[in-house]
């Protein structure tokens, strides 16, 4: 494990996200001060192209899967690719939950393969954007770091709506293959909520440094307890 290092004159950027919802935010705005009241420089920042990001990612990420699936799959005994798979699914209903429908695979059965100029392209785009987003902001103010909260309060996962997520916070280093990591930062009610940490390329190990820094002062874990089940939805 990385040892605490001091705060003090470390320079990060809080990227809040807002769409989070106002207890995230508000949990944001007490990060930020128990980091400052550690020495640290906390200054907002806002992190470019995440609309295109956003638009691009996951046409991506279909191309992707259906590459990695078919290698996967040929692996292993049963369906060798994801047109086998998509058809033993079709055969056997008996073996779904009650959201694993098919529309995801059928959606990467149509991607474009990832030799296709038009992913290609995509890749190379999405490389460039995510890259730049963490670089320009992290340069524009010379930050050691850009932090943002790694999630809401945890979600209901139902049939009707499957995973009911909003994680905008992780596309930039995820997609950059940039170094970020998530330490606990606190709790809305009974739910937890990290704060993510991201750097520029080649920063690994200072990041992994300040990351055991924040989460020693943050001190934002508590052990998990059995909370009561919530009722199922209409």
């Amino acid at each position: 494990a990385a040892r605490p290092g001091s705060l003090r004159g470390k320079r990060i950027g809080l990227w809040r996200l807002p769409v989070l919802g106002t207890e995230v935010d508000a949990l944001m705005t007490r990060t930020a001060e128990r980091l400052r009241g550690a020495g640290a420089e906390v200054v907002e920042v806002d992190l470019p192209y995440q609309d295109r990001l956003a638009e691009l990612e996951f046409p991506a990420l279909l191309s992707e899967f259906h590459r990695d699936i078919d290698a996967y799959l040929a692996t292993r005994k049963g369906p060798r690719d994801l047109t086998e798979l998509i058809e033993f699914n079709r055969t056997h209903p008996q073996e779904h939950a009650c959201f694993a429908g098919q529309e995801l695979f059928e959606q990467a059965l149509a991607a474009p393969p990832t030799t296709d100029p038009e992913y290609r392209a995509m890749r190379a785009e999405l490389t460039d954007l995510s890259r730049r987003s963490i670089d320009e902001v992290m340069a524009e103010h010379g930050l050691d770091a850009i932090a943002s909260p790694a999630n809401p309060p945890a979600w209901t996962t139902d049939c009707a709506r499957g995973d009911n997520d909003v994680i905008p916070s992780s596309t930039p280093a995820a997609v950059a293959g940039y170094p970020s990591l998530s330490v606990p930062a606190g709790f809305v009610g009974e739910l937890p909520v990290g704060l993510l940490l991201m750097a520029a390329h080649g920063q690994d190990a200072d990041l992994l440094t300040l990351g055991a820094a924040v989460e020693h002062r943050l001190d934002g874990r508590q052990a998990p307890r059995y909370l009561p089940t919530l009722p199922a939805a209409d």
